[in-house]
């Protein structure tokens, strides 16, 4: 993901460099590579953040259906995010 940003951030600056890019999406285009400045810093000080995410677990519930049947309910638990209603 990081040569993705940094190849969209320069590829942005370079239009802008050359005068490529309409006065109507110049701001957009430094945006652009204001995000990916942010995302690239993010990336540089915590390298392990993606690693270390929590991601939803899947669980299998055994059902039981009839005499040989045995059905699966499959439930995926989200990370709290510590609100009353959930995460919105």
């Amino acid at each position: 993901m990081k040569n993705e940003l940094e190849h969209v951030r320069d590829w942005a600056k370079g239009e802008i460099q050359a005068g490529r890019v309409p006065p109507s999406s110049w701001e957009q285009h430094v945006k652009l590579i204001e995000a990916a400045d942010a995302l690239l810093h993010d990336i540089s000080v915590m390298p392990s953040l993606a690693q270390t995410a929590r991601r939803p677990t899947l669980h299998l519930h055994a059902i039981r259906g009839g005499r040989h049947k045995q059905q699966f309910d499959v439930k995926r638990s989200r990370p709290s995010c510590g609100t009353a209603n959930g995460c919105r």
